[in-house]
């Protein structure tokens, strides 16, 4: 019972379609019939799951400094005999790329690749490769374009340490403290050049 519209049910079909593929029935189909009946609407889906595509191996690769423990605490989403799908890889790949930058890997890069085993396309091999860059840490923190605000102020405010791990996180929490002040029109908290392979910036 409720309201009835060719874009309600199309939002009900793209519901159901995307929950079975995320959650590993990437050829499944809803297909939807609608018929009336003394005036009442009656709405049939059929669904056609298809096979379920599964992990049937899982390889990490390049994580040298960083082990699994550390990166995915909880574990990852895909994993041998587990159900595979586009949207749990991502997920993976968010979590670990997060762990990365928030550790100060800021040049951290992740590709994965997907293949069939003996040519089932429903049972699949994952590698994810990792490369990790240099671990940057703050070498030095510069103040440009303080004309009244007292140093110790800003440093205090921004609470960039010396020889800490530099991660984006930080720099944008920098950036808003500064801001919060009041003071400033504009606050930017950024490395003085881009990241490559030095290891303190």
């Amino acid at each position: 019972h409720g309201k009835y519209s060719a874009q309600l049910l199309r939002q009900t079909v793209n519901s159901i379609t995307n929950l079975y593929r995320n959650a590993g029935y990437g050829q499944a189909k809803v297909v939807p019939r609608v018929t009336k009946s003394n005036g009442n609407i009656i709405i049939d889906l059929t669904v056609q799951e298809g096979l379920r595509d599964t992990v049937e191996a899982l390889q990490l690769q390049g994580n040298a400094t960083v082990p699994l423990s550390q990166l995915a605490p909880k574990g990852l989403r895909l994993a041998p005999g587990k159900a595979y799908s586009q949207q749990l890889l991502r997920q993976d790949r968010n979590n670990i790329m997060a762990r990365y930058l928030a550790l100060g890997y800021l040049t951290a890069n992740f590709r994965a690749t997907v293949k069939p085993v003996d040519h089932d396309p429903h049972r699949l091999a994952v590698t994810y490769a990792i490369y990790e860059g240099p671990r940057v840490e703050t070498s030095q923190v510069i103040i440009v374009g303080r004309q009244h605000t007292k140093a110790p102020l800003i440093d205090k405010t921004a609470n960039i340490k010396i020889d800490r791990s530099l991660s984006q996180e930080r720099m944008l929490t920098a950036e808003s403290n500064l801001y919060a002040l009041g003071p400033f029109d504009w606050a930017e908290v950024n490395v003085r050049q881009p990241i490559t392979t030095q290891a303190k910036e």
